[in-house]
């Protein structure tokens, strides 16, 4: 990422460690709670295992985030170095996208954030819902 603007590097690499932070805590909770399921018969045990399976689907969006974000860190780092077809207009418009992948990322990672504090259990089958 040297060749990327210092405060773009400065989010990406803000971002990949919350990512980082919240999956590792995402696959904590969901080895839990596939702990106890084992410990359960019947419904109570799909239960926990189907959220045990949604927040292994929650790391692995986060996982298909983190490709986007490196994507576009890739693509301005080559169009920095080679110099070929792109413009000033170019980089802004790509620094610009990738400030928008970032941007969205945070968002989603804010509400996973929330979401794992287990202030409301229905706002985590909302957002599955709503993903």
């Amino acid at each position: 990422m040297e060749d990327v603007e210092p405060t773009t590097s400065l989010q990406v690499m803000r971002r990949v460690d919350g990512v980082f932070e919240t999956s590792v805590k995402l696959l904590e909770r969901s080895f839990d709670l596939r702990q106890r399921a084992k410990r359960l018969r019947g419904d109570p045990q799909q239960q926990l295992i189907k959220t045990s399976n949604d927040l292994l689907d929650q790391v692995q969006l986060s996982i298909d985030e983190l490709a986007k974000i490196f994507a576009g860190v890739q693509k301005l780092s080559v169009q920095r170095l080679t110099g070929r077809g792109a413009t000033e207009g170019d980089l802004r418009q790509n620094v610009q996208e990738l400030h928008e992948l970032l941007g969205a990322a945070e968002r989603a990672e804010d509400r996973r954030q929330s979401m794992l504090t287990g202030e409301d259990p229905t706002k985590y089958a909302e957002y599955l819902k709503e993903s």
